[in-house]
C-alpha cells in the first residue's frame, strides 16, 4: 500500500510541476516596450500507443532541445510522466521503479540534452 501512495504522490508532484511550468511559460502578453522573443513550442502529436504500449525512445527523443519547462508542458499534454534526473551536472534521487509511460530528462543550461524512458 505504501508503494501505491508513493506513486500517487509522485504523480501529483509531476503533474503540479508540469502545470506550474506551463503557466510560467505563458508569454502571450509582453510588457509594454519589450518584444516577445520566446516562441511557443509546438508539442509532438499525441500517439495512443504511448499510453497503451509505452513511450518509445524515438518518441521521447522528440523533446530533445526543448527548454525544461516546454518539455514538462509537452509531456503533460501527451499524458507522460516527467522527471528531471540531472540538471546542470547535479543528479537527483530517483525511484528505481520502471514505467514505460515516464521520461527522465537531463537538462543543461535549461535545454533537454538526454532522455530515457522508464
Amino acid at each position: 500500500m505504501a508503494v501505491s501512495v508513493k506513486r500517487v504522490m509522485v504523480g501529483l508532484a509531476i503533474t503540479c510541476t508540469a502545470l506550474l511550468a506551463s503557466c510560467a511559460s505563458d508569454d502571450s502578453t509582453p510588457d509594454a516596450g519589450t518584444e516577445a522573443t520566446d516562441q511557443v513550442v509546438e508539442c509532438p502529436a499525441a500517439d495512443p500507443q504511448d499510453l497503451a504500449a509505452g513511450i518509445t525512445q524515438e518518441r521521447a527523443d522528440l523533446l530533445l532541445g526543448f527548454s525544461e519547462s516546454d518539455a514538462a508542458r509537452c509531456a503533460a499534454e501527451l499524458g507522460w510522466a516527467f522527471r528531471v534526473g540531472v540538471r546542470d551536472g547535479e543528479s537527483f534521487a530517483l525511484t528505481m521503479d520502471y514505467s514505460m509511460q515516464r521520461v527522465t530528462v537531463e537538462v543543461k543550461d535549461d535545454r533537454v540534452t538526454a532522455i530515457t524512458v522508464g
